[in-house]
């Protein structure tokens, strides 16, 4: 007891140790209560009026609804009457819908994306590249196939895919529905070649170097990783991809078999085995940030209070990611990792500042990213966490 103090130092520190593990509690309960409250009003006030979308594409024309939701009716100035369908698809990002504008003669009149949640980067290539543009005048009944009668776009082939599949759905229900014919849905299938057996491999590979761990492997599959998941098939995992599940917008197995692989393989390895293989060896922007700090031979090592507060910048990064995200209902709008504008040479907004001074970051201090930026780390990290603590609840009976 200090002089002239009539209380103990030592229950005073008690006191305040207890005083603040509540506001941490509480400060944990909010960002929580926050979360969960964007959600909701996301998921609920964030319905379209299509209507008014349609005619704001297509100002020279009258838009009327009919008693069919995916359907609407043209009105030209000339008189003649055409109808506009709708329909949904779902890219890399996530979903979006389409409206095919269909004339009286069975042609594509012009195709216009209503809503969309695809990932920028891919969508912007495809708007570059005048994509859409190649679907006018072409008959309702044709293959929609790529290569043969749709060309792709190199580096958004999977967006590519899915807006055609979306323009065809619409083109063969206006052909039976509204003009008689007799058109054979062609099921696609599964779609495992080599870009899916080389991810599960490196999936695979990633777990099985876990239980010996060596530098040597995990650098191989890293620059591996790199090359195919990074610059091959820009298929790193964001901030977007968690959230679409969170959103319920599940990319389809069929036509996304790789990211499929790769996110449940990191997820299933989090869960069953409680470690994170995507961080260590799978995340092809953690092998350009290796690389550089290999380059430079620097290592800034930072303090146990910095390495705290860098812990705590990425925690609220994703914090506010995911807000921004429930709120718009979107999984694109606050999605800032660089990796599209490093292995696609297309960024959006922030990207464009972020890539450099992570780069810069990495040449002197190892996973720089990683340690102050990465939501995709932070949420594997939160995960093992949480399943570390269920776990000892399992052993001490608790549940």
């Amino acid at each position: 007891m200090c002089e002239g103090c009539n209380v103990s130092c030592g229950n005073w520190s008690k006191k305040r140790k207890s005083f603040g593990f509540k506001w941490k509690n509480l400060l944990h309960l909010i960002l929580v209560a926050t979360l969960v409250g964007a959600w909701f009003y996301g998921r609920f006030n964030s319905l379209p009026d299509y209507g008014a979308l349609l005619q704001g594409q297509m100002k020279k024309v009258s838009v009327m609804e009919t008693k069919q939701d995916d359907y609407y009716q043209i009105v030209e100035d000339s008189g003649e009457e055409s109808v506009v369908l709708l329909s949904e698809g779902k890219g890399y990002g996530g979903p979006f819908t389409m409206a095919t504008w269909i004339g009286q003669d069975s042609l594509i009149r012009d195709v216009f994306v209503l809503e969309n949640r695809e990932t920028p980067s891919f969508f912007k290539k495809l708007k570059d590249r005048s994509f859409f543009y190649q679907f006018k005048r072409k008959a309702i009944g044709d293959k929609f196939s790529g290569g043969e009668d749709v060309d792709f776009i190199s580096g958004a082939t999977v967006s590519s895919r899915a807006f055609t599949k979306a323009i065809k759905i619409a083109s063969y229900q206006a052909g039976k529905e509204k003009f008689n014919m007799s058109l054979e849905e062609v099921d696609d299938g599964y779609r495992m070649g080599w870009k899916e057996f080389i991810v599960l491999l490196l999936v695979v590979l990633s777990i099985g170097a876990t239980y010996k761990p060596d530098k040597r492997v995990r650098m191989a599959i890293q620059m591996v990783s790199l090359v195919f998941l990074g610059f091959a098939y820009n298929a790193a995992l964001s901030v977007s991809g968690f959230s679409s599940l969170m959103l319920g917008f599940f990319p389809s197995v069929k036509e996304h078999m790789a990211w499929w692989i790769l996110m449940g393989g990191s997820l299933a390895a989090v869960v069953f085995l409680t470690r994170n293989i995507y961080c260590s060896y799978l995340c092809p922007f953690h092998g350009i940030e290796t690389l550089l700090n290999k380059i430079s031979g620097i290592n800034l090592k930072l303090s146990a209070k910095v390495q705290k507060i860098a812990g705590q910048t990425s925690l609220y990064l994703l914090w506010g990611a995911l807000v921004l995200i429930f709120l718009n209902s979107n999984p694109t709008h606050a999605s800032y990792e660089p990796f599209a504008m490093i292995f696609s040479l297309e960024g959006v907004g922030m990207q464009w500042y972020i890539l450099p001074a992570t780069l810069v970051g990495a040449f002197f201090m190892k996973d720089f990213f990683c340690k102050f930026f990465c939501p995709v780390g932070q949420t594997f990290t939160l995960l093992i966490k949480w399943r570390q603590k269920l776990a000892k609840r399992f052993k001490g009976g608790q549940i």
